[in-house]
């Protein structure tokens, strides 16, 4: 840890360029006497004191706990995504033909129960998107034919959303079953263009968003 000499335990002024931060040098208890001791220093280091200290505390979090700044990067690179923010574009824009399309109120039985809510936009999606795209597509990448690619969709993304359509054939009507096809490739296709299930994860409670509410009236 780089220190000003003539000043124990003075960290030097923090830069951009600095290859080396408390969090990588030391444990958080560290980082949290760094950032203590860069806010107490005379009037004429205050400055260089608080933004220290600032810069470090914001930073915290994510070096403290890796997998929020993992998170954050693919965050960062899923803005960054023309086709993924195309995605969602699209969504609101099949919520749009859907409200007008569609019965008014076909969503009104799933929005009058708050169980039935938590379950639509949070509970199914997470375990579909861990079982399906994070399960057996994950299992299925894992085979060279299931790496195999056709007009874009590997064999694994299409068996996973075959499987995906079949089992809604169970509660849903054929037709209805058969519409989940292509959000269920999209859902595939992020997962691999990503090598995360954290596209699939947020992309599908938003599908089922917009259904919720083009479905509600009022």
């Amino acid at each position: 840890m780089p220190v000003e000499k003539g000043r124990p335990g003075r960290i030097a002024h923090f830069s951009p360029t600095m290859k080396e931060t408390p969090f990588e040098t030391g444990s958080w208890q560290d980082a949290a006497s760094i950032l203590w001791n860069n806010a107490s220093h005379d009037t004429q280091h205050s400055l260089h004191g608080l933004s220290e200290a600032t810069l470090l505390f914001a930073s915290l979090p994510l070096q403290v706990f890796p997998g929020m700044r993992s998170m954050a990067l693919q965050v960062r690179d899923l803005a960054r995504d023309w086709q993924f923010l195309f995605v969602i574009a699209c969504s609101i824009l099949t919520g749009i033909v859907f409200r007008l399309w569609l019965p008014a109120g076909y969503a009104e039985p799933i929005a009058s129960d708050p169980w039935l809510i938590v379950s639509f936009l949070l509970l199914y999606p997470l375990v579909e998107e861990w079982v399906f795209r994070g399960v057996l597509q994950g299992e299925l990448l894992k085979r060279a034919w299931g790496k195999l690619r056709g007009i874009g969709i590997s064999n694994a993304n299409l068996i996973t959303s075959i499987v995906f359509v079949s089992l809604h054939l169970i509660n849903h009507p054929p037709g209805w079953a058969l519409a989940v096809l292509v959000p269920s490739l999209v859902l595939g296709h992020f997962r691999e263009r990503h090598e995360s299930l954290l596209p699939p994860m947020l992309l599908h409670p938003l599908f089922n968003l917009t259904y919720l509410l083009a479905g509600i009236t009022g």
